[in-house]
Formats: structure tokens, C-alpha cells, sequence
């Protein structure tokens, strides 16, 4: 994944379909997906604009499996 000046990188985790990578980029959250096998990197839509608080991904299983995003100082939980 190429560096940019205005991403910060604040968590990365392994899934068994993908790399998932959760970066800053100004005071909101972008998830953004490395796929197995693949250089290309692919932004995972959110619901909304928000800081995301806590990412879960299980190696032995595909995807993100707990998402909270914090809008607004509330915390929404979302499966993905």
C-alpha cells in the first residue's frame, strides 16, 4: 500500500480473504482492503463518517467481524 501525507496507518489485521487496514485520513476513519494475492487496495464503504473505535478480523474466517464507529461521541456497532 503506497504512503500518502495525509493518511495515518492505526491498525492492521489479517483475515483469511484479505488484509484489512484501518487508516485516518483527517479526523475520519477509512477500512480499506488488501484482497489475498492482489497489490490493490479497495476502501470499504462505511455507513457514515466516523473515527471507527474498535476493528475485529479473524484469520481463519473472511471479512471484518466487529466494527464500532463513533459518530458524534455515541458508538454505533456494526457487522460486517
Amino acid at each position: 500500500m503506497p504512503a500518502k501525507p495525509d493518511r495515518v496507518i492505526e491498525w492492521m489485521a489479517a483475515a483469511s480473504d484479505a488484509l484489512y487496514v484501518l487508516a485516518r485520513h483527517g479526523v475520519y476513519s477509512q477500512l480499506l482492503r488488501i484482497p489475498t494475492g492482489s497489490t490493490g487496495t479497495e476502501e470499504v464503504p462505511l455507513p457514515f463518517a466516523g473515527h471507527v473505535g474498535d476493528v475485529f478480523a479473524d484469520p481463519r474466517a473472511p471479512g471484518v467481524h466487529h466494527l464500532a464507529v463513533e459518530l458524534g461521541g455515541a458508538a454505533h456497532g456494526i457487522l460486517l
